[in-house]
């Protein structure tokens, strides 16, 4: 009798691990949430958002505030852009309780469309064959922005081999985002770079050309209106060892072709017209100016 009382035990056992016993044993992983771009389109009045991973349902928020969702593709969003004044802000998608994408989009004045007759100037545009000197890009050697930036008291960001990046003028702690806003100087120009530990940060700005096919002379997005007292240092992919900004004259302007980031393929660039990636009308731009990154390598510190 005992001997079977112990078998009984034992098969009910057996069964109860049989049940509890998961059947799916290949999950599959969730899609990455990931942000390339991000870009206002003055015409529809929409926020733009590329990337990838995105799904029916998720939030979008500005600087902690929500706004409205208008549609989702897996790798667009557009979104009601809300009256904002010109400036960088942060820009957060949600989806679900733990799955979100960050990153620092620039919104320019409202009113910045009144000085569409200034883009008459845009004829100007045909001297783009000049514009091959585009190349002047290497003039980035003369990034002496540690020296210059020294006349301001405060803490400083000091590469790994001991070079100054420049002062912090400015930090973010919001949202798992953690940027410090660092300033320097470039032949004259006040410049602000958004930094952490691996360097300067990836914004969402193209290059635009004058001609088709990304040819011509090449100009930076400037983004606000009256200029800023400092442009933003950009890069274009996290990998750039040049860094670019919009310097002097800042005008407004239409632009057939751009090289913005690749919203497909994620650590690429590509050259496409600026009507398929929404920058249809003209934008307050300068010509390009380069700085070069590459004598500040990672890691970073404060001093």
């Amino acid at each position: 009798m005992l001997r079977l009382q112990v078998l009984y035990r034992a098969a009910a056992l057996t069964a109860l691990v049989v049940v509890l016993t998961p059947h799916d044993t290949h999950a599959q992983p969730r899609p990455s949430l990931s942000i390339a771009a991000a870009h206002p389109d003055t015409a529809s009045k929409l926020l733009v958002i590329d990337g990838s991973g995105f799904k029916p349902g998720l939030s979008v928020s500005i600087d902690n505030g929500p706004i409205h969702v208008v549609s989702v593709t897996p790798s667009q969003i557009r979104a009601t852009l809300p009256p904002l004044p010109p400036g960088s802000y942060r820009l957060v998608v949600s989806q679900g309780w733990d799955d979100d994408a960050r990153f620092i989009v620039a919104i320019g004045g409202a009113g910045a469309g009144t000085a569409g007759p200034a883009g008459a100037t845009g004829p100007m545009g045909p001297a783009g064959p000049s514009g091959a000197i585009g190349p002047v890009g290497p003039q980035g050697p003369k990034g002496d922005p540690g020296p210059a930036a020294v006349g301001i008291p405060g803490l400083k960001v000091i590469a790994s081999n001991g070079k100054t990046v420049g002062t912090i003028v400015g930090v973010s702690k919001s949202n798992g985002s953690d940027p410090a806003i660092v300033a320097t100087q470039d032949n004259g120009t006040w410049l602000a770079l958004p930094f952490d530990t691996n360097g300067l940060i990836a914004m969402a700005f193209p290059i635009f050309y004058t001609g088709p096919n990304c040819s011509g002379s090449a100009y930076a997005y400037v983004e606000a209106n009256p200029t800023p007292l400092f442009r933003m240092l950009q890069r274009l992919l996290p990998t750039d060892t040049t860094g670019f900004y919009g310097g002097d004259p800042v005008q407004m302007m239409a632009f057939p072709s751009m090289l913005t980031q690749d919203p497909n393929t994620p650590g690429s660039s590509l050259c496409a017209t600026t009507a398929s990636m929404g920058w249809t009308g003209p934008l307050w731009t300068g010509p390009l100016h380069t700085v070069d990154l590459s004598d500040f390598p990672a890691p970073f510190s404060v001093q």
